[in-house]
């Protein structure tokens, strides 16, 4: 059994513009997933930078806070209790 206290977890500035958190990483934690688990923070009336996802998806479920998520030619309103996903490739 693994667990992970978001409250230990070191954070670091991501390419992307967001303060990321890794609380599982499978190659760090020599699992066999095909997943990280990671908590992204924004801050109020920043962006992220657009990046692309080179062969993995994404979801984010949104804690706190609302905003607008832009993925290849589409874009929404998001908010808290909302999740979104990317597709592998997309930017």
């Amino acid at each position: 059994m693994i667990v992970r206290d978001i409250r230990k977890c070191s954070c670091f500035k991501a390419t992307d513009n967001t303060t990321l958190c890794e609380l599982l990483h499978p190659e760090r934690e020599g699992l066999n997933l095909p997943y990280n688990l990671a908590y992204a923070v924004l801050k109020p009336d920043t962006a992220s930078l657009p990046h692309m996802l080179k062969g993995a998806s994404e979801v984010y479920y949104i804690l706190q806070g609302r905003g607008r998520m832009h993925v290849e030619d589409e874009s929404a309103d998001v908010r808290a209790g909302q999740a979104v996903y990317i597709p592998p490739g997309s930017r």
